[in-house]
């Protein structure tokens, strides 16, 4: 069964930290895992450098870029696909084969359950239905469990628990 979980938060929060964090942890167990990052950047001149070049470092079987209109994929050797359009979100992360897909951003879309990650200093996302945890070096007033960000091993059964990997 696929599950996805989403990472949420402002830059430089830790949000890539923790994905990459949690493909590396999926992958050693033999999980196939997926990577996808939403950015506000043209996806189309992205090569496998950044936040993607980690992910597939760490271990995704399947990385995956998307603007607002287009998505680029990566292979386990570094080739990137064309660019290809798409409408939904949903129907985007849908079609990715793994076991679990961890996605970072798309802060403003509910489709599947969010950890938000926070750090102090950096501004602080609103409350949000689809947020199941928080990630955060401060104190959370969200009524749903609070990790600290150096918790991977409590995250991650978290995880397991919600995410049904």
């Amino acid at each position: 069964m696929r599950s996805t979980i989403g990472i949420i938060g402002f830059s430089r929060s830790g949000k890539t930290t923790l994905a990459v964090a949690l493909v590396r942890h999926f992958a050693a167990r033999g999980e196939r895992v997926a990577y996808v990052k939403h950015t506000h950047h043209a996806v189309g001149a992205l090569g496998d450098e950044g936040d993607t070049h980690l992910a597939r470092l760490a271990g995704a079987s399947v990385v995956v870029a998307a603007d607002e209109v287009v998505s680029v994929e990566w292979n386990a050797g570094g080739q990137m696909s064309a660019p290809e359009p798409y409408d939904d979100p949903a129907i985007l992360v849908g079609s990715i084969d793994a076991d679990l897909v961890v996605v970072e951003g798309w802060k403003d879309l509910r489709l599947w359950p969010v950890i938000l990650v926070e750090r102090a200093g950096i501004e602080r996302l609103r409350p949000a239905p689809a947020i199941v945890a928080v990630v955060s070096d401060t104190e959370s007033e969200l009524p749903v469990p609070r990790f600290a960000p150096d918790d991977l091993a409590g995250i991650a059964r978290f995880v397991d628990r919600i995410a049904s990997v």
